[in-house]
């Protein structure tokens, strides 16, 4: 229930198998593989025994990192914060790194826990709660040379 980061990669293209990562501005590190054979997310199944190996984070924090979730109304601590994810092609063992042309699925989400919580996604999911773990709306990152 905190602040977050999220990607979602589907190397292969197939939707119903992809990896989920994410940092938080401590730099707390979560990292899946999840798949979802019905593009369902009540039968989808999270692997955390997974592990992007190889993967290099970094969080950066304008202001004083709150340590509790602020309650309705409560000025944030910082006034923003930045991450970075330094992601290997290698840990991804289904394909090889990718060469101009090749497309991979992906999304990209922000949980921003302030005054209010609001959500953001690169491609948005239009659901209602917020829900991320929706691999049909994932847009596409095509590899340039």
């Amino acid at each position: 229930d905190e602040e977050v980061v999220e990607v979602f990669l589907a190397p292969t293209g197939d939707v119903r198998h992809y990896y989920e990562l994410e940092v938080s501005p401590a730099n707390v590190l979560f990292d899946a593989r999840v798949k979802s054979p019905d593009l369902d997310r009540k039968t989808m199944q999270v692997e955390t025994d997974w592990t992007c190996a190889g993967l290099e984070t970094l969080a950066h924090v304008d202001g004083t990192l709150r340590r509790t979730v602020p309650t309705h109304g409560e000025p944030p601590s910082a006034a923003g914060w930045r991450a970075a994810l330094s992601i290997p092609f290698a840990a991804f063992p289904e394909v090889s790194a990718p060469r101009p042309g090749d497309r991979w699925r992906a999304n990209f989400y922000r949980i921003e826990r302030g005054r209010e919580v609001s959500y953001a996604a690169w491609s948005p999911t239009m659901e209602r709660p917020a829900n991320f773990h929706v691999p049909a709306r994932f847009g596409v990152l095509c590899f340039q040379g």
